[in-house]
């Protein structure tokens, strides 16, 4: 049986979409993606291979995250997201690696997934990342191997309560604007312009110096001294024992 080709489309056709295409592309057009804010720029180091971008987790009532993550070498990689939770509607994809959190670098899985909840139970209801994603083969095979290197290593040590309520208190600091008071004066002060330097024009005053003696014939030389001459040490003399015996 002879398969029926579809002609190609006139000059006066217009091809449209399929449906699926037409979901695929509305589906990308929705993910809340953008590009990098110039603020957060310092908490990225570029890589070749790799784009970046970020990304925002926007809680949604009866929407679970369904996210997992690991973290290896300072680095926190998702290692698990669940289809139809909030971190694949959001866009994340296995071997992401989340740089930040609201602004807040991050290397600990404790510390990220705190920040992530922190920002859920804030005023907006949303936590913003920046992603770092394997954009080539080369940086695609880095990321696998550093997700199952960091199946086979020992799981990090848990942030204990105290450090992690130091963390809060400093972020919560941070937005009072903690460190953006008023720059400190530095060691070298300016010129004053208002302050005129005052030059006093004096005629010099000599004075000469006299010694004690006014006619130098008068000056005699002073005899050095000799030290006195050395004393030879007594001879030592032997008995009929043949013992030595020393005068004294």
């Amino acid at each position: 049986m002879e398969q029926q080709q579809r002609p190609p489309p006139s000059s006066g056709e217009v091809s449209t979409p399929t449906q699926q295409e037409g979901e695929a592309q509305s589906a990308q057009q929705q993910l809340p993606i953008e590009p990098v804010p110039t603020e957060r720029e310092k908490n990225l180091q570029r890589r070749e291979g790799f784009e970046y971008f970020m990304l925002t987790l926007s809680l949604t009532p009866g929407v679970k995250l369904g996210l997992g993550i690991k973290d290896f070498r300072n680095m926190i990689i998702v290692c698990k997201v669940d289809e139809g939770f909030l971190s694949q509607i959001s866009g994340l994809r296995v071997k992401d690696h989340i740089v930040d959190v609201n602004g807040t670098p991050v290397s600990n899985r404790e510390v990220c997934r705190e920040l992530i909840i922190k920002g859920f139970k804030g005023a907006e209801r949303k936590s913003t990342l920046i992603i770092e994603r394997a954009a080539s083969q080369e940086a695609d095979a880095m990321m696998q191997g550093a997700l199952e290197a960091s199946a086979m290593e020992a799981p990090s040590q848990a942030v204990s309560q105290d450090v992690k309520e130091i963390m809060k208190k400093y972020m919560g600091a941070l937005k009072q604007g903690h460190g953006k008071g008023q720059q400190q004066e530095g060691i070298l002060r300016t010129a004053d312009p208002n302050r005129k330097v005052t030059i006093v024009n004096e005629k010099p005053v000599s004075t000469h110096i006299r010694h004690d003696i006014a006619d130098p014939a008068k000056l005699r030389k002073v005899p050095q001294k000799t030290p006195p001459p050395m004393t030879p040490a007594p001879a030592s003399q032997s008995n009929s024992q043949g013992q030595v015996r020393t005068e004294q």
